[in-house]
């Protein structure tokens, strides 16, 4: 963070607007030993008396260290707006103040006794630059708590080693519950975090009701009983929003095997360019996905999904319209014979996806009476790659290698136009890169689409006609290998 001036007007940046405050606010400064009573750069004082005279439209800047209070929430914050900024460097002979939250660690420690943050109601928070740590609560939300708040911003905040945690009780976010009008998550960590109850949920976070925006987070080893990353349920499907966009999703769910990664229902999603590998689900439980949409509106492109264990399928929508694109699924393993892919509803696409080297019998399934359009994909390795309980499917310019079945009609329709059989010749599957080679079958086989990017964000198409597939390859040069959080899924 740059340098911050004294009474300035404050600006929350919510879904990509600025929303200015427009109060002359305070700024208190706090340390772990202050001893002060103005709360002023040359006399900071301690957190309790920053926190006991803060108003509306304060900012808070913690300088580094632990800070801990034995009580339960150790911090109430019910002003709107206020600003809570870990990482100050504690220099009172500039005017402007100066702040480093990854050089002057700030940790708001629940010493794994206390519940750590409590937004009051109707509250405008915006948490930036800190280490929320060792919370525990026996209810929602260990680390920070809101029911009926305005707004949440948190900005290069670390949530570590929170617990909510209670024998035989329904709870619901370790970490972070949230139930308000709008939360925005940037550049943040979610690092194991846990909800410790056989009916919990959520291990990382929770949100009711509120328009989110989460990006550029990592979420790490969290777990719960049932979901083990998040849980975000909507009014429905027009008014209530949620995007999930540039986020690595890793190792989760390890420990307690949950059997769902991530839920978000009655909402219109939108999720890009996310990492979405190696968690591990308990895959006993036969109808529990990786991911699952049910009465959502999504549309989901250039996310990687790879080396993930889940019990039925990878993507779960129900009752709910899609558009998936763009999107490697790769190397991802079922104990169980059932699909990769289910899918439900009408005026729904797959397109230009690269599904590989999973181990499930199906590739894609329709269980709904509606129509779904399945075209210029890659489906690599598979027994059968469509599967038709109920309604139709349009197959159209797809790429099948090494596929048995094709098509496998119980109960539906489907159509298969202009299909490839060949090779998709990828760079370096076994090293997890499903680039595709210059001699790839994929090439200029593509049935035209609105799509003027690949995965990578190349231009598509490269020739006159565009590539099967998520990749669209670039003439001149041979595509280079990817990191493994980049990786696909199939």
């Amino acid at each position: 963070m740059g340098l911050v001036m004294r009474h300035m007007i404050r600006v929350l940046l919510v879904f990509g607007f600025a929303f200015p405050f427009y109060i002359f606010a305070d700024d208190l400064f706090v340390t772990t030993d202050g001893s002060g009573v103005l709360c002023s750069k040359e006399s900071p004082c301690l957190l309790s008396d920053a926190l006991n005279g803060a108003a509306d439209g304060d900012a808070i800047y913690m300088g580094e260290g632990n800070y801990t209070v034995a009580s339960s929430p150790m911090i109430t914050l019910d002003q709107n707006p206020i600003q809570l900024i870990g990482g100050w460097d504690k220099n009172s002979s500039s005017y402007s103040i100066n702040v480093y939250p990854d050089k002057y660690v700030t940790v708001i420690d629940g010493d794994e006794s206390y519940q750590c943050i409590k937004l009051g109601a109707n509250s405008s928070v915006n948490l930036v630059g800190l280490t929320i740590a060792n919370c525990r609560h026996d209810d929602n939300g260990s680390a920070v708590y809101g029911s009926g708040a305005e707004r949440l911003q948190v900005e290069n905040v670390n949530f570590i080693n929170n617990i909510a945690a209670k024998e035989h009780a329904t709870i619901y976010g370790g970490a972070l519950f949230f139930k308000g009008d709008i939360l925005s998550i940037e550049q943040s960590r979610f690092v194991d975090n846990t909800v410790k109850s056989h009916r919990s949920m959520a291990g990382a976070l929770a949100v009711y009701y509120a328009n989110t925006n989460i990006t550029g987070t990592e979420f790490k080893g969290n777990n719960s009983w049932n979901y083990a990353v998040l849980h975000y349920e909507g009014l429905d499907r027009t008014s209530s929003h949620f995007t999930f966009n540039d986020n690595i999703v890793s190792e989760n769910g390890l420990v307690s095997s949950a059997s769902i990664l991530m839920v978000m229902e009655r909402v219109s999603v939108i999720m890009k360019r996310n990492s979405i590998n190696r968690n591990f689900l308990l895959n006993s439980y036969t109808q529990n996905p990786l991911l699952f949409f049910p009465y959502c509106n999504l549309e989901f492109a250039c996310n990687t999904i790879f080396n993930n264990q889940f019990g039925s399928a990878i993507v779960r929508i129900i009752n709910g319209d899609y558009n998936i694109y763009n999107n490697i699924f790769a190397q991802n393993t079922t104990d169980k014979a059932n699909v990769t892919t289910i899918l439900s509803n009408s005026g729904s696409r797959l397109t230009h996806n690269t599904f590989a080297d999973n181990n499930s019998t199906y590739a894609f399934e329709q269980d709904s009476s509606d129509l779904s359009e399945v075209q210029n994909n890659i489906f690599a390795h598979y027994e059968t790659v469509i599967y038709t309980k109920d309604g139709s499917v349009e197959a159209k310019n797809n790429l099948f290698d090494d596929v048995v079945t094709v098509v496998y009609d119980d109960g539906g329709t489907t159509t298969e136009q202009n299909s490839t059989y060949g090779s998709a010749r990828f760079l370096n599957a076994a090293a997890g890169d499903y680039h595709i080679r210059k001699n790839s079958d994929a090439q200029n086989r593509a049935l035209a689409t609105a799509l003027s990017d690949d995965f990578d964000g190349d231009s598509r198409p490269q020739d006159s006609v565009a590539d099967i597939g998520a990749d669209e390859y670039t003439p001149g040069r041979e595509p280079f290998g990817v990191p493994v959080l980049m990786y696909l899924l199939n």
